[in-house]
């Protein structure tokens, strides 16, 4: 690659062929995260209608009931970081 410029080689490794290819998006959000209203909405309804409720029940009643739509995986994301438990139900 000395001297020679290849299509394949994108322009940031062509310029600086030790520092290898970095991400733009680096240190950004992703574009699949909700926006934090939306979790607190929804863990503030869990907490106040559906403390006893599994993470796949609740989410179906915040559709239901709230019109709040989030993924049960999503929402047992959030049950778990909010109650300081892990997902086998040990403390952490």
């Amino acid at each position: 690659m000395e001297g020679q410029r290849s299509r394949s080689v994108p322009p940031t490794v062509q310029s600086c062929p030790f520092c290898g290819v970095t991400p733009k998006r680096r240190g950004k959000p992703s574009n699949r995260c909700l926006p934090a209203a939306v979790r607190e909405l929804a863990m503030s309804l869990v907490c106040e209608h559906y403390r006893d409720f599994g993470p796949t029940f609740a989410a179906e009643k915040l559709a239901e009931r709230h019109g709040c739509t989030v993924s049960r995986e999503t929402l047992r994301e959030w049950m778990v970081l909010g109650s300081g438990e892990q997902a086998n139900g040990k403390p952490m």
